[in-house]
């Protein structure tokens, strides 16, 4: 039982980690080209 929430916890962690790590690309994109978010 234990072993496997342990499990889930780390698919979890992976999980956000991998969204995060998008959310900050997506962010260094905006600001290295504003004008491109204006644009869209």
């Amino acid at each position: 039982m234990i072993e496997i929430n342990k499990k889930i916890q780390d698919v979890i962690k992976e999980i956000v980690a991998r969204e995060f790590e998008e959310d900050t690309r997506l962010l260094k994109i905006k600001d290295a080209a504003p004008e491109a978010s204006i644009a869209g």
